[in-house]
């Protein structure tokens, strides 16, 4: 990706060299994959440049990253804006797989409505030792991974606290002094599950996983 980011500088270079060129990509995907919003007399050198990308795209999933590289270099007046936003959406599909693959399970162990008066201590009890695993479990997985793009990052946190916090307060509230004690099922407090979220994705776990 440094290297593309790099050559796109000498763009009108490019285009001059592969005038004689003509670019011809036998492929299965549309023509509009390899088109921008810029296409005129340097068409073929952002065909070539969008098709490295594909290559790259096909190659690696840290999406976040190779969307921040294009956005931050002259790549983006070569592929267009059009291309951009296009691949922009694939990294929020990106991040919406993501957050229902590792957050799912954690979200779902919460009642619906967790201050309905028909939910039993033992359920209560039940939901709070499963928030318990799952939030654990999935956090000690995430703890070391990294999401270099800053905007991704906090998109994500925001997103997954806003699912997870609101819930879990009212259930908390609902519910601490029932099950005060040595033994008690109540292992986070709010401000507590906000501190774990906001220090995801900055590598501080061992192995420093990246996104």
């Amino acid at each position: 990706m440094n290297y593309l980011v790099f050559l796109s500088d000498y763009s009108i270079s490019l285009s001059d060299i592969l005038a004689d060129w003509p670019h011809q990509v036998q492929s299965p995907l549309p023509e509009s994959y390899f088109s921008s919003d810029n296409m005129d007399e340097s068409s073929s050198i952002s065909a070539r440049f969008a098709w490295l990308v594909l290559v790259l795209l096909c190659k690696i999933d840290t999406g976040a990253e190779l969307y921040k590289d294009v956005n931050s270099s002259n790549l983006r007046d070569l592929m267009g804006d059009n291309w951009l936003v296009k691949h922009g959406q694939k990294v929020n599909q990106y991040a919406g797989n993501y957050e229902r693959m590792l957050w799912g399970k954690v979200i779902s162990s919460l009642p619906e409505n967790p201050i309905a008066d028909g939910l039993t201590t033992e359920v209560a009890r039940n939901s709070f030792r499963r928030f318990n695993l799952e939030f654990n479990e999935a956090y000690q997985k995430q703890s070391s991974w990294v999401i270099s793009d800053t905007k991704i990052r906090d998109q994500i946190k925001i997103s997954v606290a806003k699912k997870i916090l609101p819930v879990y307060k009212m259930f908390y509230e609902r519910y601490r002094e029932v099950f005060q004690g040595a033994d008690s099922v109540v292992r986070f407090a709010p401000d507590d599950l906000g501190n774990y979220l906001s220090d995801l994705f900055h590598g501080t776990g061992a192995t420093g996983s990246t996104m």
